[in-house]
């Protein structure tokens, strides 16, 4: 295969029956020392089931003998389109920046993770903002696992979802017999994230008397379960975030301010996925990895008009909308996707 290594062809073309050596074997060599270099397989009408076992060992399409020159050069045409986004997908590789559970090479990310490594070692309390779906809890979930706590827990809660006659007793626990229905004792979230870090979503949920609540934690790092006559220590770092205009709503009086500029000691604020386009292409490639694997399919690409289209989309749902995009199409492939990736074999 010495040929093949040095002059680099962009597709091969091969019959299936050659001499001293059968197609499928040169398939099988070609995809362990090039397998950037995409093979197409020529062969003979009722030969199909050879042809299947090319492109189990690698071949990305085969065509019938005899030929039509259209057809064929239909399929070297995608060949060749796999293999420049081989050769993309390879130098994206080495382009992509990952920190922790975050993905982009923008500017504006390289400064977030900046952030994220000067803050890491330390106890100090985040505020992180931005628009629904542009990552916050990944950037909790990098900086918990950064820092020195990264072998304790990580305890991520929503505060708007849990219903407000039972916020207290989720955050602080209870004992037993302190209301009805507490048959038992429960240690809460904030006590379950002992030595580790508490990530409160939605932060501007909370009422104003849990507020108060939750200041006193952060301040002398005991919390005091409902019920219960005296309070547990617990060791702590209290990361949260919000998407709405907290500092409007300590001016409405809904949010208290002692404990806003307690949480808010250091604000990393996400930019939405409109204004940081370059990221698009990474991110739709990294979540096409992800979920390729995760349905067992031989995913290689995205086809270029397919990544023009997601270019151009201003993403209202950020990355968790490009996120849902993406594992539609590799759900659905190739029954509705099939003009939008490729696959290798």
């Amino acid at each position: 295969l010495s040929w093949c290594q040095k002059i680099q062809p962009s597709v091969v073309l091969t019959d299936l029956n050659l001499p001293g050596i059968s197609g499928i074997e040169l398939v099988s060599l070609l995809q362990k020392k090039e397998p950037n270099i995409p093979c197409v397989v020529l062969t003979a009408y009722g030969s199909t089931e050879s042809a299947v076992e090319a492109m189990k060992v690698g071949a990305v399409n085969y065509v019938m003998k005899p030929w039509n020159n259209e057809e064929l050069l239909l399929v070297v045409q995608r060949a060749l389109g796999v293999q420049e986004i081989i050769r993309e997908n390879v130098r994206l590789k080495n382009q992509i920046k990952h920190f922790g559970y975050l993905v982009g090479h923008s500017g504006a990310m390289l400064q977030i993770y900046e952030l994220i490594r000067r803050v890491a070692n330390s106890k100090i309390s985040c505020m992180i903002l931005g628009e629904s779906g542009t990552g916050k809890e990944m950037v909790a979930r990098s900086i918990h696992a950064a820092g020195p706590r990264k072998e304790a827990p990580f305890v991520g809660i929503n505060c708007g979802a849990i219903p407000e006659t039972l916020v207290e007793s989720e955050l602080f626990g209870h004992k037993k017999g302190a209301f009805t229905g507490a048959i038992s004792d429960n240690m809460g979230y904030l006590q379950a994230a002992s030595g580790g870090t508490i990530f409160l979503d939605e932060i501007d949920a909370l009422p104003l008397g849990t507020q108060v609540k939750l200041l006193r934690v952060l301040q002398e790092q005991k919390v005091s379960p409902v019920g219960a006559h005296q309070e547990i220590n617990v060791n702590l770092r209290v990361l949260c975030a919000s998407n709405t205009d907290l500092e409007g709503r300590v001016k409405d009086g809904s949010f208290r301010e002692d404990l806003y500029y307690r949480l808010n000691v250091v604000e990393i604020t996400l930019p939405p996925l409109r204004e940081r386009g370059e990221d698009i292409e990474v991110l739709a490639k990294y979540f096409l990895k992800q979920f390729s694997n995760d349905y067992g399919k031989s995913i290689v690409g995205i086809a270029p008009q397919a990544m023009k289209l997601l270019r151009l989309w201003n993403y209202p749902g950020n990355v968790r909308e490009l996120k849902n995009i993406m594992e539609r199409a590799v759900a659905l492939w190739p029954i509705s996707s099939s003009q939008m990736i490729y696959r290798t074999h």
